[in-house]
């Protein structure tokens, strides 16, 4: 067989292992729950699949030994499925069958009945929207698909919320017109509509708008009349909420609205009009903190970058929130103006949490073995604010620790500055090395989303190896002082950083070494990844990555020595390669790295019960010797394989295997070739990307 053909085999037989799951969740299921269940009278679905919906209902709701209401439960359930699978008169009948010394046994008895289908939707009284609109919202059951009353009515709901939307406040849809022939498998379903008129806002007017915001009436008139807005009571809701915000904006925290409206019936012309009292302007008189008992006022207040004097501005006001609230200080946090007149103090009452963390994590790589990370840090060092913190990491392989301050209002700005000295050690597969590195970054957080970091590190590294040195890099043994300026520009997006499930996060890094920096090695790099989390249904996640980087010598700089040269392979990357072993190698096939490197990953990942999990995957990398090869993809190694997780807070504890469809051997006509092994093993915790 081809090596194509063996991936294509492989391939079908993990799709057929994650398929297969749902037989051995029930056993698990069966076990958790104590009991036995017998179905009678099945023919249209394999027993398994059935008796994994009785089970998983059970499990849902029972314990260790289920009641009578349990096994109700668990028939309406079996019940529910047939009809959603076309079963409209399906019933289920049960008993349960406690038996004194053994399991109980649940006894369920199916009268299937016919299965329908729809052979015909018929939609009358559609004018102003479109019949093939309307059908779009049944899908399948539109067009021939099996008769599921729950799911036709859920699609009616959905017309006659598309109705609404456009304007057509008195519309009215019948209830669905079910006939039957006479064997009742096939179904003809009739949706009435009498439409009505469709309203539209034709005109708006203001009182009372103070004349601080009037400037903003034009751009609400011409939002809420563009294109001859649809109306619908949302329409007072927004222009409300509009308005209530730019007074608050504008000073006037108490700004009371009131948005009335008037309909003609006949012509459909809706005419809105909004009465405003603005209230009091205010001004801040002071910022008073309330709560703190560890930390400065003076800081908390350099935070919220409001001053005595300013006008209230609820953005403002929304923006120094989010700022207390990131530092991870405080449980509560309100802020609020307090007081009479146009002079009030701006109140900030906290409930502050605890400051001082201690943190114990032990872990394992594929590479480096168990390990454990230790971390003491205050969050509020000297009342501040300011994070001090120091951390310790050991493995087999590798030792390192790191001393940390962090002041996220640096010089009263918005960036948040880092100072870190971290000493490490750690040996490679094919070098070891020993450095004491000392960096200073500024982080901003602009968006949610959006974050940037630029900064200066200077790591200077002593290498001990046994490479022997290679007439294309002789000089890549060499100790080392890097020091580098770089800028990094993040999205993130992820409903988790743990263990997310959607959302996407991509990374743009850019650096530069130079003498002028104390670098005894000159290079420019740039790394790129970008990650995608796509839900599939209730228990699967497709995750998509793509990691790319690019080191450049210049100047002086021939060879980039090897604590700085890029490696692929490992749990992490291409995981049919133990770490660091994809690439260029030497002559005692020990890997050089490169200076471009590329890898692809793309992931299914499913639950199974409780925090079990299993992945199958595809991996694709590659590692070039010189950077001006690296878009050129002709030399990707792949990776195939699958995984089994267990699902903790700080992540997934993995073991996957992966093959390697075409490993390849060094040969003499290819000096910098590596032998590679077919199959690769990696045990480890947290997710590959």
């Amino acid at each position: 067989m081809s090596v194509r053909g063996l991936a294509w085999a492989l391939g079908a037989a993990l799709v057929a292992l994650l398929g297969g799951c749902r037989s051995t969740a029930a056993v698990e299921q069966a076990r958790a729950v104590q009991i036995d269940v017998e179905l009678r009278g099945v023919h249209a679905f394999p027993e398994d699949e059935l008796r994994a919906v009785v089970l998983r209902e059970l499990a849902r709701n029972a314990a260790d030994e289920p009641t009578k209401a349990d096994v109700d439960d668990s028939a309406f359930a079996l019940e529910s499925f047939y009809r959603r699978q076309g079963f409209p008169f399906a019933l289920v009948e049960y008993e349960l069958e406690p038996r004194p010394g053994e399991r109980a046994r649940a006894r369920l008895t199916v009268d299937e009945g016919p299965r329908t289908r729809v052979r015909e939707l018929r939609l009358e009284g559609f004018s102003a929207v479109a019949p093939e609109v309307a059908r779009s919202f049944f899908g399948a059951a539109g067009d021939g698909g099996v008769f599921d009353e729950e799911a036709l009515e859920d699609a009616r709901a959905r017309v006659l919320r598309y109705y609404l939307e456009h304007g057509f406040l008195r519309v009215e849809l019948d209830d669905l017109d079910v006939q039957l022939d006479e064997a009742r498998e096939q179904a003809t379903v009739t949706l009435r509509v009498h439409e009505g008129p469709s309203f539209h806002v034709r005109s708006v007017e203001f009182e009372g708008t103070s004349p601080h915001v009037a400037a903003t009436e034009q751009g609400l008139r011409e939002r809420t009349l563009h294109d001859g807005k649809e109306y619908g009571p949302w329409v007072d809701l927004t222009l409300r909420h509009a308005l209530v915000e730019a007074h608050s904006r504008a000073g006037y925290p108490f700004a009371e609205v009131e948005v009335s409206s008037v309909l003609d019936e006949e012509t459909g012309d809706v005419a809105l009009f909004a009465r405003t009292v603005p209230g009091d302007r205010v001004k801040v008189a002071r910022v008073v903190v309330e709560g703190n008992v560890r930390t400065r006022t003076s800081s908390i207040q350099a935070m919220l970058d409001i001053d005595p004097g300013d006008l209230y501005d609820s953005e403002e006001v929304r923006l120094a929130f989010r700022r207390l609230y990131a530092t991870g200080l405080f449980e509560t946090i309100r802020i609020e103006p307090r007081g009479t007149g146009e002079e009030r103090d701006l109140v900030v009452a906290v409930d502050e949490g605890r400051a001082v963390q201690v943190r114990v994590e032990p872990g394992w790589g594929s590479y480096e073995g168990p390990r454990m990370t230790v971390a003491v840090e205050d969050g509020n060092f000297a009342g501040r604010m300011q994070r001090l913190g120091l951390e310790g990491t050991a493995s087999l392989r590798a030792q390192s620790a790191r001393l940390g301050w962090v002041d996220p209002e640096f010089l009263d700005t918005h960036f948040a500055a880092e100072i870190a000295i971290t000493p490490e050690h750690r040996e490679e597969p094919s070098f070891e090395f020993s450095r004491v590195g000392m960096s200073f970054f500024l982080r901003r957080r602009w968006t949610v989303d959006w974050s940037t970091a630029f900064g200066y590190e200077f790591r200077p590294t002593n290498v001990s190896d046994d490479l022997a040195p290679t007439p294309l890099a002789p000089d890549i043994n060499d100790d080392a002082d890097v020091a580098e300026l770089s800028a990094a520009l993040i999205l993130d997006d992820r409903d988790s950083p743990l263990l997310a499930t959607r959302g996407h996060r991509a990374r743009l890094r850019l650096a530069w070494a130079d003498d002028t920096l104390g670098s005894q090695v000159e290079f420019v790099s740039t790394q790129f990844d970008v990650s995608q989390l796509f839900r599939i249904g209730d228990e699967s996640v497709l995750a998509a990555s793509a990691r790319t980087g690019i080191i450049r010598p210049i100047g002086t700089t021939s060879d980039i020595p090897l604590p700085e040269r890029l490696f692929n392979g490992g749990e992490n990357s291409v995981r049919s390669f133990k770490e660091d072993e994809l690439g260029p190698a030497d002559a005692a096939n020990e890997p050089i790295g490169g200076e471009g490197s590329t890898t692809i990953n793309l992931e299914l990942r499913r639950n199974l019960i409780g925090n079990i999990a299993n992945a199958l995957f595809v991996d694709a990398g590659n590692v070039v010797l010189d950077w001006r090869d690296a878009l050129d993809f002709r030399d990707l190694r792949y990776g195939i394989g699958a995984g089994i997780r267990y699902l903790l807070p700080v992540g997934p504890v993995r073991l996957d295997v992966a093959w390697n469809p075409d490993p390849h051997e060094q040969s003499v006509s290819e000096p910098f070739q590596a032998d590679e092994d077919e199959w690769a093993i990696h045990f480890s915790v947290g997710f590959p990307f």
